[in-house]
């Protein structure tokens, strides 16, 4: 058996799994990428690329052996499925929506949210998801996500420009 996978055969199966997103299957995407953190990051990486609808409706990718289109929209994918999130004790905390400023990285996957306010929050983002949200330190979001006492354990986050508001 070689030591490292085929190119293609990495290349198409990246291109299944966005047509997965595309489609809605993420229950059959979370099938083929078993491990928390690969599937997080695969679904947040996807929705980066994907179109907003507006100014790009949609992406195209293309192998040699094959073709797929990703026309869902990004706001459209949700980074956390609740329906196939097993939960844990924070399911029974009530769910937040804040917005505010990105500013530090914890030792224990999470980062620091201020907002306009001065309220600070400890936002704990799960395996998978550090990078996207880390690419947008200094920078105004949206986190969203059940809350107690500050700390709100990420279920979806989205960038804004303060003219959103």
């Amino acid at each position: 058996m070689p030591l490292f996978a085929d190119t293609s055969e990495v290349i198409d199966q990246v291109l299944v799994g966005i047509e997965m997103i595309d489609q809605g299957s993420e229950r059959e995407l979370r099938e083929l990428l078993a491990d928390d953190g690969y599937y997080y990051h695969f679904v947040s990486t996807a929705r980066e690329i994907a179109p907003d609808g507006q100014s790009i409706r949609t992406v195209d990718f293309t192998s040699p052996s094959r073709r797929v289109k990703l026309t869902r929209e990004s706001g459209k994918i949700a980074l956390i499925d609740q329906a196939l999130d097993i939960g844990g004790a924070e399911s029974q905390l009530p769910i937040e929506r804040v917005v505010g400023q990105l500013y530090s990285a914890t030792l224990d996957r999470g980062v620091r949210l201020k907002t306009d306010q001065n309220q600070r929050y400890r936002v704990i983002i799960r395996e998978g998801l550090e990078e996207l949200v880390r690419s947008y330190f200094g920078g105004w979001v949206e986190v969203v996500g059940p809350c107690r006492d500050r700390e709100i354990h990420l279920q979806d986050f989205r960038p804004i420009d303060r003219d959103d508001e």
